[in-house]
Formats: structure tokens, C-alpha cells, sequence
């Protein structure tokens, strides 16, 4: 997460704000969370692992991936696969749809939200993953971080 030391961007109350490649992707987080950083992406999580319940996962690429190439090629037991959603605001357009799944170590159901963000010239994935039984918790969280992303604008404020 390459953040700026003294950037000016601030969260709404009890969030925090995640920026990756000098602003080229932003997105709001509660925070709580704990951040870690991987080679190619971002996890946050609700929790220390592996005592968490959820894992938001962001991250930045490059070529063309389409949400239902990702989708087509998630092997989990899939329970049933929710339509793909379309968002589209000044110049972003985002791709989500959601899987129901059983985790297959804990043998719990799970869900599985993927999006695709397309926007001046920047693409991210995010991924969000969390127990279904705690479904009412984490969808705000995930209304959040769509309503909050910002692609290829490190000095535009939400």
C-alpha cells in the first residue's frame, strides 16, 4: 500500500482510507481492521488471522479479465452464483456479482463478492469474502467500499 506519509484524504467517521499505487486505486475500510500486504494485493481483515470472519482483498492490474472469466473459473463447491450487478459513475464502471459457497476446511457456508473496476485508464479487483451467517454485518461494508472507490484520481475527493 504505497500511502503518502502526510496525505490530506480523510475517511468518514470509523473508516480509513486504503490507496494503492500512489492513489491510482482509494477505497474506504472500517478502522478497525488490520491491513496486510501481499506481493500483489491489500487484505484486510476484521480480525488477526486466522481468528477473522472476513477478508477484503484489493488489488491493481493490468490486461483485459472479465467478472464472469473469474467467475467461470472459481472452483469452489458453488451453492448458487447471484447475478452480475452494474455500477457506473463519473467515468467508473464496476462489474460484481456474489457466490454462495461452503468453505471447504471449516465446512461452513460462505460468500464470495468479486468486483471489476474499470476507470481512468485503471483496473482493480476486489474481492470480499465472509460467513453467510453474518451477512447483515458485512454488506455495508462492502456498499462502502464500492461507494468509496475511486480508480486514477490520487487528488479527487469523495
Amino acid at each position: 500500500m504505497n500511502q503518502p506519509k502526510k496525505h490530506k484524504q480523510k475517511g468518514k467517521a470509523g473508516n480509513s482510507i486504503c490507496v494503492l499505487d500512489r492513489g491510482a486505486v482509494r477505497l474506504q475500510f472500517p478502522s478497525k481492521w488490520i491491513v496486510k500486504q501481499h506481493p500483489d494485493s491489500v487484505q484486510i481483515h476484521d480480525s488477526e488471522p486466522p481468528n477473522d470472519d472476513c477478508v477484503l482483498s484489493v488489488s491493481r492490474f493490468q490486461g483485459e479479465v472479465s467478472l464472469e472469466d473469474l467467475l467461470a473459473a472459481d472452483d469452489r463447491q458453488i451453492l448458487n452464483r447471484a447475478d452480475t450487478v452494474r455500477i457506473e459513475r463519473d467515468g467508473l464502471h464496476i462489474a460484481w456479482s456474489e457466490v454462495r459457497y461452503i468453505e471447504p476446511e471449516k465446512k461452513r457456508e460462505a460468500f464470495s463478492r468479486i468486483a471489476i473496476g474499470h476507470g481512468s485508464g485503471v483496473q482493480c479487483l476486489i474481492t470480499f469474502d465472509f460467513w453467510a451467517d453474518q451477512a447483515t454485518e458485512f454488506t455495508p461494508v462492502w456498499d462502502e467500499v464500492l461507494s468509496s472507490l475511486v480508480l486514477g484520481a490520487n487528488t479527487r475527493k469523495n
